[in-house]
């Protein structure tokens, strides 16, 4: 790996080759100079910064080979707080990190902080790319602690919101059911009133059968009333 310091014209500092961990290190870096680096004569296209001295820049590339052992993961986490537009923290969104080949690290729904806390298979030096949401809004290295904030129609509405609102719903529905039902009832209950100008009013369906069955009593009678009187005076044959 060649180091080169950008800021004076490009000018090579130092070459290293890789340990058995895969790291290169440099000791000798100039401060506050722009350092790009070249892997295998392949320029990254990535700058460091120096600054004070005695400090430490972590940058991780990758390159065609043969792996040797297990990748050496960060002891830092890399933590994203999502926000509204107001800058409060938001509850239940769906933050995803992924390497720059795509592929799903982990993903976490924030709490009532607002927080995403990512520690699993993370390498010093090494860009994630974090999306919230299912859009994508920027990238992290392990150490950063950042803020994503979401437009009113990128926040994820509450799943207690929607649970009430059905609730409601329900309840409104449940409500107009037993309205209309008494409605019905209210309705099918009968009141008898005497008509206004003294006229008899016609029976309803449970007065008429009482009629005809007082009507057939009263015959009856009268027919074995008749009978009786006639075979009392021998005018009936036995």
């Amino acid at each position: 790996m060649l180091v080169s310091d950008t800021t004076s014209g490009n000018q090579p500092i130092e070459t290293v080759t890789t340990n058995d961990k895969g790291q290169a290190v440099f000791s000798a870096l100039p401060t506050n100079h722009s350092i790009s680096v070249t892997v295998n004569g392949i320029v990254q296209g990535y700058t460091l910064r120096t600054s004070e001295a005695g400090s430490q820049l972590f940058a991780s590339f990758t390159a065609k080979g043969q792996g040797v052992g297990n990748p050496t993961y960060s002891k830092q986490a890399a933590i994203i707080t999502v926000r509204n537009e107001d800058g409060e923290p938001l509850k239940d969104q769906t933050v995803t990190l992924k390497t720059q080949n795509g592929r799903v690290i982990e993903t976490i729904t924030t709490g009532v902080d607002g927080v995403a806390k990512f520690t699993k298979e993370l390498m010093d030096g090494t860009f994630y790319t974090y999306e919230v949401n299912n859009k994508a809004l920027g990238q992290i290295m392990p150490g950063d602690d950042i803020s994503a904030y979401l437009k009113a129609d990128q926040i994820l509405a509450k799943s207690e919101d929607k649970d009430s609102k059905s609730d409601i719903d329900s309840a409104d529905k449940v409500e107009a059911s037993e309205e209309k039902a008494s409605a019905n009832a209210a309705s099918a209950t009968a009141t008898k009133v005497t008509p206004k100008d003294g006229k008899k009013a016609l029976p309803s369906t449970g007065e008429t059968t009482s009629v005809v069955w007082n009507l057939l009593g009263i015959t009856l009678a009268s027919v074995v009333g008749f009978m009786l009187s006639l075979r009392a005076k021998g005018m009936l044959k036995k």
